[in-house]
């Protein structure tokens, strides 16, 4: 269609009306002058404030002058960055006024300056901007030092550990310790099984922040055992209240601690729960009395001497061997999530686990000093799953089973890794997708050989029963001696029942697809075996339970006569 020369003027001229009254419009509501007055209050008004207490600000726009304010942007600043859901958009008649309020989290200490800022873009015609904006100075505490071991009794304790916590950890330890009930995940959630446990599950909700948790457990010659935590947390007092309601069974009540008012539940006739808010934490003691009448109310009436963190430190810094084993027991690019020390009334027993995440999942490296140390020729170890061996290096992974009442995950599996050395054992716990639990068990056991550990290992015997076979017409038998799963190396013995000389010229271990013929050049004797290292190439699929075939192929001559043996060598994941 052809466009006439009036019609493109016409439409030039409707174009050019069109943008004019756009322009009106925007200078109409831009460039007007406006005169409005904001003001900034804090609405939490605690003498002291510490990080993650929540605090609240309101923020009040009056339009002072004598037109209208339309689409007037108002945010919310701390320290130079804008807080998030801070910004409004407030349209004012003259002479009115419009409020909200704005919730606000430190999550560190030291000092913040709050603004409540205008049309902090200059994109309005403001006739004074000292009034349109308001500020206010804020010194936000450092919390208490969290003296965990001075908040429950020292003497005759038989086991103690303490710990830290993040938020991906605390979700790590309670989802651990439901599924697969582990004892040092247990020991993290508290002295008895149900309470506890619950609120953090909950307590790792997406919606709650958490800064971390410091904490201790103890228990006594006497079976008795006391649990401390001292959380950084949005989770106040009267949220705690409200979760310990959900359970009625148990009965709860106030009562005066420290100078403040705490809360003191009555789990069993056995166990009490006691938790206030004290100097930036809140601060919870779960006590399991085993024989005597004290609760929870009586341990923190009181102040004990730190004795058991002094012991950790000595025994951790005297042990060169230990503390490279845990600073180097990482994967590369994974995040700390939770650390524990755990040890005894024998300070040289201590154990330490390091707890971290990446994109693979969840994983729980842990060491062990010996005490005493293990007698590694007096070991006879079976391992029910694989083993990865080379050199200085055995390490056994096995599935670990669920907790009895456990419904266990379809997409998770954990796996536990072990080295046995005479004076340190090695652990690493992973909770990978089930399609990963191979490559887990191949990294674990790269992880372990990367510790340097350079001693005598005691080797784990696999009741795995790996297997290779070769089609009955063909004149040689096969046996797999040892698959090697992280090279795929498969050690294979292969047999001559016959009264004539073998000659093997060539050999393949594959996937269909990836088949890559390996020259041997070796002659089997007369009623004899040879041993034959051949890389099986192609990967294998990482599901636990299932048995994978390679296919195997043999090149042999016997005689004047060359044929194929074709067999599978099966691999059980």
């Amino acid at each position: 269609m052809k466009i006439s020369t009036k019609e493109i003027a016409l439409y030039l001229i409707i174009a050019v009306i069109v943008v004019a009254v756009v322009a009106y419009f925007v200078s109409s509501n831009s460039n007007q002058p406006i005169s409005v007055l904001v003001k900034l209050s804090q609405l939490t008004k605690s003498s002291v404030v510490y990080p993650y207490q929540p605090g609240e600000f309101s923020v009040t726009v009056n339009n002072t002058g004598k037109g209208p304010v339309n689409n007037l942007y108002v945010a919310l600043y701390i320290n130079g960055k804008v807080a998030s859901s801070s910004s409004r958009d407030v349209s004012l008649p003259p002479g009115t006024s419009a409020t909200y309020n704005v919730p606000v989290l430190y999550q560190t200490n030291g000092t913040f300056t709050i603004q409540a800022i205008a049309d902090p873009s200059s994109v309005m015609n403001i006739q004074n901007r000292t009034t349109a904006q308001s500020s206010i100075t804020l010194h936000v505490s450092s919390p208490q030092l969290p003296d965990i071991y001075k908040t429950i009794p020292n003497s005759n304790a038989s086991t103690t550990e303490s710990f830290e916590l993040f938020k991906p950890g605390l979700g790590m330890a309670w989802f651990i310790s439901a599924q697969y009930s582990l004892a040092p995940f247990n020991n993290m959630l508290g002295a008895e099984s149900t309470l506890l446990p619950k609120m953090y599950g909950d307590m790792s909700s997406p919606y709650i922040s958490i800064g971390g948790i410091d904490g201790a457990y103890s228990k006594y010659n006497n079976g008795t055992a006391a649990y401390s935590a001292w959380i950084q947390s949005t989770v106040n007092q009267s949220n705690l209240n409200y979760l310990v309601s959900s359970f009625p069974a148990i009965k709860s009540s106030n009562y005066s601690v420290q100078g403040t008012t705490g809360t003191y539940a009555v789990v069993n006739n056995r166990t009490s729960l006691c938790y206030f808010y004290s100097n930036g934490w809140t601060k919870m003691l779960e006590y399991y009395n085993a024989s005597a009448s004290a609760t929870c109310k009586n341990i923190t009436a009181n102040t004990y001497n730190d004795v058991q963190t002094v012991a950790f430190a000595n025994a951790y810094r005297s042990d060169a061997s230990l503390k490279g084993f845990v600073g180097n027991f990482l994967y590369r690019n994974s995040s700390g999530i939770g650390f524990a020390l755990i040890g005894g009334s024998n300070s040289n027993a201590l154990t330490a686990i390091n707890m971290s995440e990446n994109s693979y999942g969840f994983f729980a490296t842990y060491v062990k000093r010996n005490q005493p140390p293990l007698s590694l020729n007096s070991l006879n170890l079976t391992c029910p799953g694989l083993v990865y061996a080379s050199p200085n290096v055995s390490v056994c992974n096995v599935g670990v089973p669920l907790a009895s009442g456990a419904n266990g995950s379809a997409s998770y599996f954990l796996v536990n890794s072990t080295q046995l050395t005479k004076n340190y054992t090695f652990h690493v716990f992973s909770l990978v997708n089930r399609s990963a639990t191979l490559s887990a068990q191949g990294s674990a056991y790269l992880l372990i050989t990367q510790l340097n550990a350079n001693t005598v290992v005691a080797e784990w015997n696999s009741t795995i029963g790996n297997q290779c076979s070769i089609n009955s017409t063909a004149p040689i038998k096969c046996r797999l001696a040892s698959f090697n799963y992280v090279t795929g190396i498969a050690n294979m013995t292969l047999k001559n029942p016959t009264a004539q000389p073998i000659f093997l010229n060539r050999i393949a271990c594959y996937v269909p697809g990836f088949e890559l013929n390996t020259t041997l050049n070796q002659t089997i004797a007369v009623n004899s075996s040879t041993s034959v290292n051949i890389k099986c190439l192609g990967s294998i699929p990482g599901y636990l339970g299932s048995i994978f075939p390679y296919q195997l192929t043999i090149n042999y001559t016997k005689g004047t006569f060359t044929g194929v043996a074709d067999g599978y060598v099966n691999i059980t994941v």
